[in-house]
């Protein structure tokens, strides 16, 4: 496969950085699976779109209807590869407001909150995923803590790539990242290997 080829759609390179670090410093995988949760429309600040377009099977969550039409459309020649959830995800079970998130980058994006006009239904990750994926990628708008309450004991990525936006997610992420020992930041996003596969 020639990497070098293959266009990079993440927001900082975080794709075509934690490639060459697993390259480098780990046993590229067997089974290579991606989670990628808030996945947007697929391409704009894609962490899995490198991978997907590597020969990986990404599984994708995304809630927001417009954005996941889209992520079918950018994906479409990819559909063996795939699997689609139109859902949110959290720590349980419920129905949850949703709105438009507009800020430079994110335009389009979408995030729980209470003022939202759209409901839609958010779902515990566990309750649809019960392997530990390679890499898990997690932008999903100041809702990172609900998912990684529902995963911490359960599901272990091997890599994991999250968005913090300020110090105070990042402290609050940080508690349920025990067992997880950070290797890079990248603009906004955290990237993190598991300590039980360090060697």
């Amino acid at each position: 496969m020639r990497y070098w080829k293959i266009v990079d759609k993440s927001q900082n390179g975080e794709s075509l950085w934690l490639n060459k670090y697993i390259l480098q410093n780990d046993k590229y995988p067997k089974t290579k699976y991606f989670l990628d949760v808030g996945a947007f429309d697929g391409t704009r600040n894609s962490n899995s779109y490198f991978f997907l377009r590597s020969g990986w099977n990404v599984t994708y969550f995304e809630p927001n209807i417009h954005s996941f039409k889209t992520l079918l459309v950018s994906t479409h020649g990819f559909r063996k590869q795939c699997t689609y959830y139109n859902v949110a995800v959290g720590s349980r079970f419920e129905i949850k407001r949703f709105k438009p998130v507009f800020k430079l980058g994110h335009q389009g994006r979408s995030a729980i909150n209470k003022d939202g006009k759209l409901q839609v239904v958010v779902v515990p990750l566990t309750s649809l995923i019960s392997c530990n994926p390679f890499i898990m990628s997690l932008d999903i708008e100041g809702y990172e803590c609900e998912v990684l309450k529902d995963i911490e004991n359960t599901i272990y990525p091997n890599y994991l790539i999250i968005e913090a936006n300020s110090k105070d997610e990042a402290d609050k992420q940080d508690k349920y990242l025990t067992k997880y020992t950070q290797i890079n930041t990248m603009g906004v996003n955290r990237i993190f290997k598991c300590k039980e596969k360090l060697e």
